[in-house]
């Protein structure tokens, strides 16, 4: 069992390889209008803020746009989009010992 803390997850390492991460991603934009270019000047405008929801379990994710997708055999899919910002806090939950392995239930738990 991996124990975890809302401070190992939030760790100023895991935070510079989430934005690393979004670094090396194409220039997209989230549902909330905000590119993923801008990601780290508006995490150092307010991780800290972040940070403090999530010790407190506070957070809430931001704009979420959900649509449906029908494929070439007609098979309806629902995709779901969030924003930049919770993008970048998904994969810190996701943040394992250094290395991005999904922790599923004990990310949750850690909250």
């Amino acid at each position: 069992m991996i124990m975890l803390t809302i401070e190992d997850v939030i760790s100023a390492e895991n935070v510079q390889k989430a934005l690393n991460h979004f670094a090396g991603k194409r220039d997209g934009e989230g549902p909330d209008g905000m590119r993923v270019s801008d990601l780290p000047t508006y995490w150092k405008a307010n991780g800290q803020r972040i940070c403090q929801q999530l010790r407190s379990c506070e957070y809430r994710f931001g704009v979420v746009s959900k649509y449906e997708i029908v494929g070439v055999k007609g098979k309806h899919r629902f995709i779901s989009s969030i924003d930049v910002s919770g993008s970048c806090v998904e994969y810190l939950l996701r943040l394992r010992d250094g290395c991005s392995q999904g922790l599923g239930q004990a990310a949750a738990d850690a909250i």
